[in-house]
Parts: C-alpha cells; structure tokens; sequence
C-alpha cells in the first residue's frame, strides 16, 4: 500500500537499526528484559480482546466487508502488548513497532484501507487498557510514531490531498527518522543541562536542516523544501513544551500557555500544509524525553489528521461540517460531554478494569451508533468535537481538579478510538439510510444485549476470589 523509494527504505531502516542497537545493545538494556509476568498479562490481554472479536464476529454475520480486518486488528494490539510485557522501554518499543507497521505497509495491496484503520484501532485498545491497567508506567511515547505513520498512510490514500501520495509519506518518515537521531545525539549533549537553550537550538535548527536534506536528496521533492521549516519549528517547539512542563508556576497560566502555543502551531501548519503539515509537527515531537504536553500534542495533531480522512472520505458536504444542522449541533455537544464524564471517571475510579471497559465502551459504541442511528456529518462533528476538549482537558486538568491525577493524558486517545471505530464502521452510514424504525428499534435491543452479557462476563471474570493475588507490574521505562 505504501510506496516508498529504496533510498528512504534504507534511510529508515538503517538509522532505526542503529539507534536500537545503541539503547539496547551499548546500553545493555536487554539485561533488562523479563517474561515473568507474560502468562498473566496475555490473559488479560486476551479478555480485553474477546469484546472485539465478538464484534467482528456480528460484523460477519451482518455481511460486513470490515470483518476481514479482525486479521490485522489483533496482531496490531497483541504485539505491543507482549513487547511491552517483555519489558522493553518505550522508545525502543516505538522503533520495532514502527518498522513493523512499515514493513507491513509496504506489502498490503493498493485498497487496504480497511486494514490500516483497524491496525491504527488495534493500537488504540491496546494502548488504553496497557496504561490503565499499569498506570504507574503508562506513556504515548511508544505509540505516536507507529500512529503518524499509519495515519499518513490512509490520509495519502483517502484524504484527498493534493500531493503526491508517495512524497506524503516519505516527508512523514524522513521527519519521523530525523527525530529519532535527534533523540540519540541529544543525550550526551544534555548531560550537562543548556540553561541558556543554546543547545535545543542548535539541534532544532539541526533538525530543520536534516529534513530539508532528506527531502531534497533522498525524497528529490524538489518542491517541498518550506515543510522543513515546519519541522524545525515543530522542533524547537518540543523542546519548549518540555521545558514549560518542568518549570513551577500556576497551573492554570502553565495550562493556557500550552493550549495558545498548541493552537497556533496547529493554525500555522494546517494553513500552509494541510494535513501534511500536521502530521510533520506531529513527528517532530518524538525528541521529548519525557511523557507530558509535548507528546499530548502530537496524538493531538496525529488524532486530528485521523479524524480528517472520516471527514473528507464520507462527509457529503463538501464546504466542511455545518453547525446549523440540529444534528450536527446535538453531536457537538455529545462529543464535547463524552469527554468530560469519561475525565471525571478517570479521576474518580479506582478500579481500573472497570474503567478500562468504561472508556472503550463508550468510545466505540458512540460512533457506531451516530453512523447508524444519524449520518456522517454529526459524526464528523462529534469526532472533532471530541478531539478538541480531549486536548483542552488534559492541558487544563490540574487547574481544573488542583491535583495531578493519574493517567489522565489517557484522555487523548479516546478520539482517536472515536475516529477509528467511525472508520471500521463506515458501511452502518448507508444500512442505515436505509434502514426502517423496526430495523433501528432491533438493532439498539441487539446492542443493550451485547452490553449486558459483556458486563456480566466482566463482572465473572475480574471479580472471581480464586484469582485475588496481584500481579507485579513490569519496569517499562527509566
């Protein structure tokens, strides 16, 4: 599906290799590996799965086209999961994630699309229950390269940009293999600390100028050059909202700043680049080293371009989303409150197999419901909507709770399983155009079915005494 030149497939591959082999080799973190808690993690893994699979499995039996991408959805959640639980650290989870989302990419026939949404689903349901149910080590550091690429994928093949397809991805990439260089040369450079930041400079500007080199002589996109001033910018942008994250002041200044700064970055690069411009900004926040604003960005502008191939593949206006239509106001509203009930959740639960459940739940059912029960256009709207209050509550969350709480930049990827739930399920747009009031009236008695048996499932499963030890998470990052 992907159609990548051997210069960029060598440039990748062989700067991923290196950097790997530096972190876990010259760094002896395989001493580090471990499989002592696999048995009991894969079974927990696999009970995440069983929801899915019954999914698939009704999408079957409704003739479905989507059920054929149950082959690339569990591969995609299961992997990562067992690299995690092998203990490997998350940025060297991100670069075998990535070059086998790549590789993969490289041999799916030219009308994949289906498989590469549910490869981006895949990751999404896993990444929620991982950091939920291990909330002390929970990151998206592991999960926004594969994420970008894949995302620039579908968007290069459905989105309806005006360049070249090819050139898309390979700009994405090389942005994407620049960042990772960058995060291996920076270490030494740091040791020291740059409190005058002439040292992020220096590598921002450093990283501009790479992108630039890769456009021009391993990509040859001879008119592509200004994106690299996107990501020198993205770069420096990086190292700012890192920098920011550290330093002590008010909550709510700290978190207004973040979101101005954000908003602009993303108004400047989606007015110059489209979509492509995003996704570059999105990649250039891999030279974080910790988890914080920086990559709570980059899901954003990764989630926002997802969210954009639902809207440009299946929104039949074609001058964008329009609010007048009391449709597609209800689901502004739906999405918006969607996402503060679920962040109320996750600061009050304390049982996180439940709200695992609760968050997927909610976040698959809506969208497959607004494409049945509505039409495309309120999906689109709640999709953005969404997105948008993900981002301003997980910035704005210690202001607004005046406490940290605990994995709350899982919040971030609810639109994101949003939007790959509205993709996996775009053929419920025209069955339900078409359906009558007692074909709707059977379908929501099939979907409050499926709802209790998977809760009374859950409830059996989580709750039995005979399995009350705890298990002992495994280190997944330093």
């Amino acid at each position: 599906m992907a159609t990548l030149s051997t210069n960029t497939l060598i440039l990748f591959f062989g700067t991923a290799a290196l950097v790997f082999s530096w972190f876990f080799v010259r760094g002896k973190q395989w001493s580090e590996l471990s499989a002592k808690t696999m048995a009991p993690s894969m079974k927990a893994a696999v009970f995440v799965l069983l929801p899915f699979l019954a999914l698939f499995g009704l999408a079957q039996l409704g003739s479905l086209t989507i059920a054929s991408s149950v082959l690339y959805f569990a591969p995609a959640m299961l992997v990562p999961f067992i690299l995690s639980r092998l203990n490997f650290l998350p940025f060297e989870r991100s670069i075998l994630m990535l070059a086998m989302f790549v590789g993969t990419c490289m041999v799916l026939p030219a009308d994949s699309e289906p498989a590469v949404a549910a490869m981006i689903a895949g990751l999404f349901v896993w990444k929620i229950s991982d950091n939920l149910l291990l909330p002390e080590k929970s990151t998206l550091e592991d999960l926004l390269p594969s994420l970008i690429w894949l995302t620039s994928v579908y968007w290069s093949h459905v989105g309806g940009g005006t360049i070249n397809g090819t050139i898309q991805e390979s700009v994405v990439l090389g942005t994407i293999v620049v960042s990772m260089f960058l995060r291996w040369v920076q270490r030494p450079l740091f040791a020291k600390g740059d409190k005058v930041y002439l040292k992020r400079i220096v590598l921002a500007l450093t990283g501009g100028l790479s992108v630039l080199c890769v456009i021009t002589k391993v990509i040859e996109a001879a008119t592509m050059p200004k994106v690299a001033a996107v990501a020198g910018a993205g770069f420096i942008f990086a190292y700012l909202l890192q920098t920011t994250d550290d330093k002590e002041e008010d909550a709510t200044v700290k978190g207004l700043k973040q979101l101005i700064y954000i908003g602009i970055f993303t108004l400047v690069a989606s007015r110059l680049f489209g979509m492509l411009g995003v996704l570059v900004l999105s990649g250039t926040m891999l030279v974080a080293t910790k988890s914080g604003t920086a990559h709570l960005a980059g899901m954003f502008w990764a989630i926002k371009a997802l969210i954009q191939t639902f809207v440009a593949q299946y929104n039949p206006n074609v001058t964008g989303v329009n609010l007048t239509h009391s449709y597609v106001s209800a689901a502004l509203y739906a999405g918006f409150l969607l996402v503060v009930v679920l962040s109320v959740f996750i600061r009050d639960s304390k049982e996180k197999r439940w709200l695992t459940v609760l968050l997927l739940g909610g976040a698959v059912a809506l969208p497959v419901g607004s494409n049945y029960f509505v039409h495309p256009e309120p999906t689109s709207a709640m999709l953005i909507a969404a997105s948008v209050a993900a981002i301003l509550m997980c910035a704005m969350c210690s202001a607004l709770y005046q406490r940290a709480v605990e994995a709350h930049e899982n919040l971030i990827l609810i639109p994101g399983v949003m939007a790959a739930s509205a993709l996996l399920s775009h053929e419920l747009l025209e069955l339900g155009q078409a359906s009558t009031a007692h074909d709707r009236l059977i379908a929501i008695g099939a979907l409050a079915t499926l709802v209790v048996i998977l809760g009374i499932v859950n409830h059996f499963i989580f709750n039995n005494p005979k399995k009350s030890q705890p298990q002992v998470p495994v280190t997944s990052e330093t």
